[in-house]
């Protein structure tokens, strides 16, 4: 906001809410513009973690195994920002792998118990930064299962996007197109489309990641009817509605 002194009165001046939104677009784009080739500046020994339980007989019924991404930053700031949350993420990790090794010695089983944390770097669409992280686990019973969590960063802030910082504006569209996606999907598998009638807007959306190509939508386990936890959906109806 800008004053002038004019004639003893003072007139105020406010700038343009569109000029400052094309201001901040253009921005974002060098910025994003600018961003490197994030795979070349992976650190493949950091946030990795490679833990084995051995009992009193030298059996090993324990192993926890994690993997992270993490970038060499220097003065990038948005990278430094994926860094950060990366970082948080891990340190939750210790505790839960304590707890882990806790049971296993506590409840002794006929199985290796086993927890991998992984991940995939994602080939995203300018400005973006993704990656889809699986968890794969072994309990107590020989029951396994694996989730997955989706993630994507925009280039510009380095700060973890939700689905309506994607589209933005055309979100209700983009959900749209997403409920038809699924429903089709369930058509093609002979599913009943119950759970999805089930999930709201929210929810639906809260996990999601995408590649040049592809729109990636994970769940938790026992949501999906084949008992799958990742959908994959052509993103190119999407594309006219991303912000």
């Amino acid at each position: 906001m800008l004053s002038t002194a004019l004639s003893g009165c003072t007139l105020l001046q406010f700038d343009d809410p569109a000029e400052i939104k094309q201001q901040e677009e253009e921005l974002e784009k060098q910025q994003s513009a600018a961003l490197p080739d994030v795979k070349s500046l992976l650190v493949a020994d950091h946030l990795v973690m490679d833990e084995h339980l051995t009992d009193a007989a030298g059996k090993e019924i324990a192993i926890y195994q994690a993997r992270f991404p993490y970038f060499e930053a220097e003065d990038n700031s948005a990278l430094q920002n994926i860094n950060s949350y990366y970082e948080t993420e891990f340190g939750h990790l210790t505790s839960d792998k304590d707890r882990v090794f806790k049971l296993a010695v506590e409840k002794p089983a006929d199985v290796l118990r086993s927890s991998n944390f992984d991940y995939t770097l994602l080939n995203a669409p300018s400005g973006y930064v993704a990656v889809l992280r699986t968890f794969e686990s072994v309990g107590s019973l020989g029951e396994s299962g694996k989730i997955h969590t989706c993630d994507l960063f925009s280039g510009a802030t380095g700060l973890h996007l939700k689905f309506g910082d994607v589209f933005s504006a055309n979100k209700v569209k983009a959900v749209e197109i997403l409920r038809k996606d699924l429903a089709e999907w369930c058509k093609k598998g002979g599913h009943d489309t119950a759970w999805l009638d089930g999930l709201s807007d929210d929810l639906l959306c809260e996990n999601f990641t995408l590649d040049a190509k592809t729109l990636y939508i994970g769940f938790d386990q026992g949501i999906l009817p084949d008992g799958s936890t990742l959908i994959e959906l052509a993103l190119e109806p999407y594309n006219p509605y991303m912000g």
